[in-house]
């Protein structure tokens, strides 16, 4: 079974979320606080509704969506395309890319970077490689954001980018205002 389009959930539409929003999302406005949470192939946001924007749903994530011209979602999207047109298209003829290619890449390279420099230090141990993990402190910047591994009670960062639908974006979502984060997300400690 595939993943959900990014930004959707499972059944076509919002999962509703008992729980108050989250603070850690750039707030959007004072009309932020019916937030749900949507089940996502990428990562999990608070969906909200910006005045300013009309009725249109918004998403905080991390990192930038497939359709996304940035260096990183282009650059990937581009390769995956061309290693992958026949068999994807094949397998799923009514559905293009979406940030599940992100996630599954983004979490390969992360992996594949501690593999590599745990085996420069000669220790592919379980304990070995956890260790380089956390020398890693300035990953991902080309989808939006730098994530750093070097706190393992820490979220790797705390900035999202606000995303939009937008049918005539590739993946589906669009990013209508860039990586920051919120002043909770900032001061934010969590409990060791």
């Amino acid at each position: 079974m595939r993943p959900p389009r990014a930004g959707w959930g499972a059944r076509g539409g919002p999962v509703p979320d008992p729980s108050p929003p989250s603070p850690l999302s750039p707030p959007l406005s004072d009309a932020s606080e019916g937030c749900t949470v949507r089940d996502r192939a990428a990562s999990v946001g608070a969906v909200c509704h910006d005045p300013s924007l009309g009725e249109t749903p918004l998403a905080a994530a991390s990192p930038r969506p497939i359709g996304d011209p940035g260096a990183g979602p282009a650059k990937l999207a581009k390769e995956y395309a061309a290693q992958y047109p026949k068999e994807y298209a094949a397998q799923y003829p009514k559905d293009g890319l979406d940030n599940g290619v992100i996630a599954g890449y983004t979490a390969a390279s992360l992996y594949g970077e501690a593999l590599t420099k745990a085996c420069a230090a000669k220790d592919l141990t379980r304990e070995g490689v956890d260790k380089t993990l956390l020398t890693i402190t300035a990953f991902g910047k080309d989808f939006g954001m730098s994530h750093n591994f070097s706190d393992p009670t820490a979220p790797s960062t705390r900035e999202s980018v606000i995303m939009k639908p937008d049918a005539g974006t590739p993946g589906g979502p669009k990013v209508v205002r860039p990586a920051e984060a919120a002043a909770a997300a900032n001061s934010y400690t969590p409990k060791k």
